[in-house]
Formats: C-alpha cells, sequence, structure tokens
C-alpha cells in the first residue's frame, strides 16, 4: 500500500513567515540573499526528509516564497505617481 504524504501547508506558517520577513527588512544585499537561500535549503530539505514528492516541495516552497514577499516593502521603481518616465 502506497500513501500519499500532503505538507502542512506553508502559507499558514504565519510565525515563520513573519519571522522571516522582519529579519529580510534588517538585511540587505547579499546578507539578505544568503538568509533567503538558507531558509529555502532549510525547508526543502525538510520537506524532502518527510519524502514529500517534489513537485509539491516546490509548490510550497513558491507559496511560502510569496507570503513571504508579500509583506516586504519593496523600493519605488519611479518618482512619477503614474508610472511615466
Amino acid at each position: 500500500m502506497t500513501a500519499v504524504l500532503i505538507p502542512f501547508p506553508s502559507t499558514r506558517q504565519t510565525g515563520k513567515i513573519r519571522h522571516v520577513a522582519a529579519i529580510l527588512r534588517r538585511k540587505h544585499g547579499r546578507d539578505a540573499d544568503r538568509y533567503w537561500r538558507q531558509v529555502v535549503l532549510v525547508m526543502r530539505a525538510q520537506l524532502q526528509r518527510a519524502q514529500i514528492d517534489p513537485e509539491t516541495v516546490e509548490q510550497e516552497l513558491r507559496a511560502f516564497s510569496r507570503e513571504v514577499f508579500a509583506r516586504l516593502p519593496f523600493p519605488e521603481t519611479s518618482t512619477n505617481p503614474r508610472g511615466a518616465a
């Protein structure tokens, strides 16, 4: 008999999402990139150890990423409020 493992949805890990977003707000450049890569590496390893199928692992990591980055401020790309150059 084969069982299908379903991970706890990463989008429901609100404490972890808030924590990672808070740290990324304080870090910049390479430090932020390094921290983010480490977070993703650890999460991927945990899901793989739990024998979650690769497609689901990637879906969960993308969903987690969306939630974290939705909580980060992004710099203005234009000083014109209408976006025109």
